[in-house]
């Protein structure tokens, strides 16, 4: 029985080199040292779905080879390969591998408050470990993770979600939840002010955010997908007046903080408070809070064993213990 077609090393760096050279094959064909023929061979790999690929990576426009959508999802882990297999034959001519390194990515949020904190114990116990962190959107996060370009992310997204974009198996951990809370700057407009003021503190009712002009996280954020399914459920959705959609918590407190509206947040983004009037909790029988997960390959799909070094292994025990101290 014929083994399954594999992409070898030399396809992989192909497709590297053709997208370094922005698109020009006869240039990446000259750095090879190939002839045209065998780039056109190499190429048709990477254009025609068959044994070694799902889908096309590659795609003749004009003149110039550019990416397919799977194309730029697969090219951070392809890089990483080719720059691993160069590492390692410069390394067997006599140079050296280097340090190890940890890839990890998360929000912008948290790579301020409990991801610092993971770090710098980190750094005390390994301090000559390189260390590559990301903020990244939520999706390219989990893409990351699946296809060995991170070692380790966290993101926002449910399980079935994770699943869905992974397209694999990975090994999901709840770190905690997050609640969502409205906040209102002390120099809010007084019709705002008393009216926020004049909420329940620990559970606002989703009927209650329609009297506010309202910033929220912007539309293809994780947490505005959660936020979403809670006020459509609620009945609110068609009579809230949105003033700004934003991207990233500080920017929302930001705004706030300048009286330009009322902001839905997550609780850990108020460490901060000053300027704020008291915050108020979102009902949280209407609105889940926000799950936090952290992700990661498995050695095996089926199995419980983590793909990670021990380094990475020792990086994910302090971003447990800083998530929920």
């Amino acid at each position: 029985m014929p083994r399954p077609s594999r992409l070898s090393f030399e396809i992989l760096e192909t497709f590297v080199t053709v997208v370094e050279q922005a698109g020009d094959a006869s240039g990446a064909a000259a750095i090879l040292e190939i002839n045209q023929p065998s780039m056109s061979k190499r190429l048709a790999q990477l254009q025609n779905v068959g044994a070694s690929i799902r889908s096309p990576w590659l795609e003749r426009r004009g003149k110039r080879w550019e990416l397919t959508d799977e194309g730029r999802r697969v090219l951070p882990a392809v890089e990483a390969v080719v720059h691993r297999y160069r590492a390692l034959g410069d390394f067997a001519g006599g140079g050296s591998l280097g340090v190890a390194e940890v890839s990890f990515a998360c929000g912008q949020q948290a790579v301020s408050t409990y991801v610092l904190q993971a770090l710098v114990r980190f750094r005390r116990e390994r301090p000559g470990v390189r260390f590559r962190i990301a903020t990244i959107r939520g999706k390219a996060r989990i893409e990351g993770v699946a296809n060995g370009h991170l070692d380790l992310a966290t993101v926002t997204y449910s399980e079935p979600e994770i699943r869905a974009i992974a397209r694999r198996s990975l090994h999901v951990e709840r770190l905690r939840d997050d609640p969502f809370v409205l906040i209102a700057s002390k120099s809010a407009r007084e019709p705002w002010r008393e009216a926020f003021e004049a909420l329940n503190d620990s559970q606002v009712e989703a009927e209650a955010l329609t009297r506010f002009p309202l910033i929220l996280p912007e539309p293809d954020a994780g947490v505005r997908a959660i936020l979403n399914r809670d006020l459509e459920a609620s009945g609110v959705t068609d009579r809230l007046s949105v003033a700004m959609e934003i991207g990233g918590w500080s920017a929302i407190v930001a705004f706030v903080r300048e009286g330009l509206g009322v902001g839905v947040v997550s609780l850990s983004a108020c460490s901060d408070r000053k300027g704020l009037l008291p915050l108020k909790y979102l009902d949280s029988d209407r609105f889940r809070p926000i799950p936090l997960h952290l992700v990661c390959r498995k050695q095996a799909p089926a199995g419980d064993r983590l793909d990670l070094s021990d380094d990475a292994e020792r990086f994910r025990g302090h971003l447990i213990a800083a998530s929920r101290g």
